[in-house]
Order: structure tokens, then C-alpha cells, then sequence
């Protein structure tokens, strides 16, 4: 199984290579499994059921996104993160499922603080219906050792956003509004450094495995997806651009949301403009799910419709357009 670990990671980092080199960025090898994508942000491929990780590496400390139980901080380069007491600082989570398979436990063990939205707080650390009675003294108590639990690691709850700026360097950790892939998505977006940390809300061509027993909704995850997408401004240039020259080969040109990295949980690295069109395919499938439904067509006859078949071949779609369809069907 370790053998086939490092082969898949293997091939996920020359993937990620391509990826990077396509849009111009750098790609520096940190150790095994491990790669330098950009200024602040590293990046280890997903492996034998684990997501995609994330690191913001600043000098004044690291924040980890989605590491597994075991994760430590033996390959950050240099003193990054002396400060504080501890390398780590942060371990943000994307979704519950990442907190309860034990995202950066050794990291949380060694004083770390746990990043999460209240909404993923709330499910997993629900407080007892019956705490809530008694005395109000007794009920800030309550709510404190909520946010604030027994152990070495703190833990900070935030509703729609929240920001840090370690060493100058801006991260944006936003918690969806809509019921997504479950009812507590969290995506992470590094400004400066043009990568968005999308985790498992989004994979390249394939549409998402919605967790209906954590809250998710298939239509509410295509809200989710263009808020996410919205998070990157794109600005176009006023400054008007060079000629040509006819007598050279004009070099591949980029779009702006082509340089823009994004960070699945699973799968390969991509891009702004993949999003995009995996956010336009999924809009199209809703509405021709309420259509359908408002029609009285059955599921059979929604999945067979001719204008939906350029997406069969994409991953997970006849679960997805199901859900999504149902959801149609009961409104």
C-alpha cells in the first residue's frame, strides 16, 4: 500500500508540474510528496483516502489545510514559523468530514488552533439540549468550554469569513452560505499568491459526491460553487496590450482565470477556468432539472435528454443529476 501511495503521489506532482508550468508558475520539490507552488502556498496530492493538503508558509508561522492525522511540520524550509512557540499555528478544515477523520492531529496535539466555520462547529460539537437549562452564568460556562475545549488546542469559530495576515501575507478562510457538498463548507483563498484551496467541493470534470447526511444539497452546491468561483476577482488590464508581431509564432495565450490555481480535494490540480465550466454545466443541469420536473417528465427521460450528454462522461453524473432532479421534483 506505501509503495502505491507514492506512485500515485508521484504521478499526481508531475501532473501538478504540467499544471503549473502551463500557467507560469514556479514548482520547487520540497521532499517526498511534498511540492512549492507558489511564493507562500505548498501543496501534497491526495492519497489512500485522504484530501489534498494545503500549507501557507510564512515567517511568521504555517497554516495547514485538510493534513492528515498525522501530519508534522519536518519539511517546511528554513525558520518558518519559529514564532510562537511552534511551526504550525493554524489547521483549517474544508468540511466536516476532514475534523472527524482527524485532520492534523499531531498538529493540534502540539498547541495548534482549529480553524473551523460555526456551522461545521455546531454539528460537530453540538451542545447538549439540556445544558441549555439552569442559571445564565451557567449557560456562558456552557458556551465557553464551546468554544474554548479542555487541551492544549484552542479552537476559533468564525460565521462568514475569516482573515489572518501572518507575516503581511493575506489568507481568507470563507465558510459558504448555501447547503454545498454538506451543510458546512469551507474554502481557503490566498489573494497575493492567486490559489484558491477548494478542497472537496470541487473536482476537475467531475461532479461532487453529495454528503446528504451532513446537509448537503446538489442544488444548493451549484450556489456554492459560484460563490466560490466569485471569491477571485479578475480584473481586466485598461493599459492597452502590444501588437503581435506577425512574423513570430505567437505563444499560447493564458486567460486570467487560467492562471488562477485551484486546489481540489481529489484529483488534479486545475483552474479558475476549469471551475467555471464545471459551475456552467452544473447551472444548466438544474435547470433543465426543474424544467423537467415542472413538465412532469420522469428521471429516465431527464438523464436521456439530448442536451446534457456532453456531461455523461463526466464523473459522478447520473448520481449528481438525480439529486439535483429530486430536489426539483419536491418543490
Amino acid at each position: 500500500m506505501a509503495a502505491l501511495n507514492s506512485l500515485i503521489r508521484a504521478g499526481m506532482l508531475a501532473a501538478a508540474a504540467c499544471v503549473l508550468a502551463a500557467a507560469g508558475l514556479p514548482s520547487t520539490p520540497v521532499s517526498a510528496g511534498l511540492q512549492k507552488l507558489t511564493d507562500h502556498y505548498h501543496y501534497m496530492p491526495p492519497a489512500a483516502g485522504l484530501p489534498a493538503m494545503g500549507a501557507v508558509v510564512t515567517r511568521e508561522g504555517a497554516l495547514f489545510i485538510d493534513p492528515p492525522p498525522d501530519a508534522d511540520h519536518s519539511w517546511l524550509p528554513g525558520d518558518a514559523g519559529r514564532s510562537g512557540g511552534g511551526t504550525v499555528r493554524w489547521v483549517v478544515a474544508t468540511g466536516p468530514s476532514a475534523v472527524r477523520a482527524g485532520a492534523g492531529q499531531s498538529l493540534l496535539k502540539s498547541g495548534a488552533a482549529l480553524i473551523l466555520s460555526e456551522a461545521m462547529e455546531s454539528m460537530l460539537y453540538p451542545v447538549k439540549r439540556e445544558e441549555l437549562f439552569g442559571p445564565p452564568e451557567a449557560n456562558e460556562r456552557v458556551v465557553e468550554a464551546r468554544i474554548r475545549p479542555a487541551g492544549p488546542s484552542p479552537r476559533f469559530a468564525f460565521e462568514r469569513q475569516m482573515r489572518l495576515f501572518p507575516a503581511g501575507v493575506e489568507v481568507r478562510i470563507v465558510a459558504l452560505r448555501h447547503r454545498a457538498r454538506t451543510a458546512a463548507d469551507v474554502v481557503v483563498f490566498l489573494p497575493a499568491d492567486k490559489v484558491l484551496h477548494a478542497g472537496e467541493l470541487f473536482t476537475p470534470r467531475a461532479f461532487p459526491e453529495i454528503d446528504v447526511a451532513q446537509g448537503g444539497s446538489a442544488a444548493g452546491w451549484v450556489d456554492g460553487l459560484r460563490q466560490a468561483v466569485d471569491l477571485v476577482p479578475i480584473l481586466k488590464s485598461a493599459m492597452p496590450q502590444p501588437k503581435p508581431d506577425p512574423s513570430k509564432p505567437s505563444p499560447e495565450e493564458k486567460t486570467l482565470e487560467e492562471l488562477v490555481l485551484v486546489v481540489p480535494g481529489r484529483g488534479p490540480l486545475s483552474n479558475l477556468q476549469e471551475m467555471k465550466d464545471t459551475l456552467e454545466a452544473a447551472l444548466r443541469m438544474r435547470t433543465e432539472a426543474f424544467r423537467a420536473a415542472a413538465a412532469g417528465r420522469s428521471l429516465r427521460s431527464y438523464l436521456a435528454q439530448g442536451n446534457l450528454s456532453e456531461y455523461r462522461q463526466w464523473e459522478n453524473f447520473e448520481a449528481f443529476a438525480t439529486l439535483l432532479y429530486e430536489s426539483a421534483s419536491i418543490r
